[in-house]
């Protein structure tokens, strides 16, 4: 993900260990990168969704997407 993500792009976490405040540190610590949580708890349902939406031919917009959840 390095070589084709800018330098300054953070990283996202979702899940059981996102909820832990040490693991993110961890995360932020070795990739030298901002560490966001998704607080989302349907992260992989939303995802799921989203490409089937996709699929079906529709151009679905993500950030729309989370702010009706």
């Amino acid at each position: 993900m390095r070589t084709i993500t800018a330098s300054d792009a953070p990283v996202f976490t979702a899940g059981g260990w996102a909820r832990s405040r040490g693991w993110i540190e961890i995360k932020q610590t070795v990739t030298g990168r901002t560490a966001r949580v998704i607080a989302e708890p349907e992260v992989t349902a939303v995802g799921s969704a989203l490409l089937a939406a996709h699929a079906l031919g529709r151009q679905p917009d993500v950030t729309t997407a989370a702010r009706l959840l």
